[in-house]
């Protein structure tokens, strides 16, 4: 009786961890990669400058778009990223859902937190 109680347990937790599991994979060949030019900062119409009275930037954005079986998507990545990732190549994109923020709105969509190549 003892080991079919230990049995319940395991199947609970694996029915947990299969009901509340927050994980996305994807697997891709990159077919571009963008980085858009840095905006200047501004408030009220005047530029925001630094110590050195020279204006300060946003860094700028980067994307690439991975086409998969069944489409494409482009997907936002750093400037690590950015630089260590190659057109051309196969990754797995490992992410979560989460909440994305886009010019002060929110959205739930697929966060990527590491690219791995294949």
């Amino acid at each position: 009786m003892a080991q079919s109680i230990e049995e319940s347990k395991n199947q609970a937790r694996e029915y947990i961890k299969l009901t509340q599991t927050n994980v996305v994979k994807l697997a891709g060949t990159v077919v571009s990669n963008y980085q858009s030019e840095p905006k200047p900062k501004m408030k009220d119409g005047m530029l925001i400058m630094n110590e050195a009275g020279e204006p300060t930037f946003y860094a700028p954005r980067s994307s690439i778009k991975v086409a998969f079986t069944g489409g494409e998507i482009e997907i936002p990545i750093t400037q690590a990223q950015y630089t260590t990732t190659k057109v051309g190549e196969m990754y797995l994109f490992s992410g979560r859902q989460g909440i994305i923020k886009s010019f002060g709105n929110e959205s739930v969509g697929v966060v990527y937190d590491t690219i791995e190549e294949l």
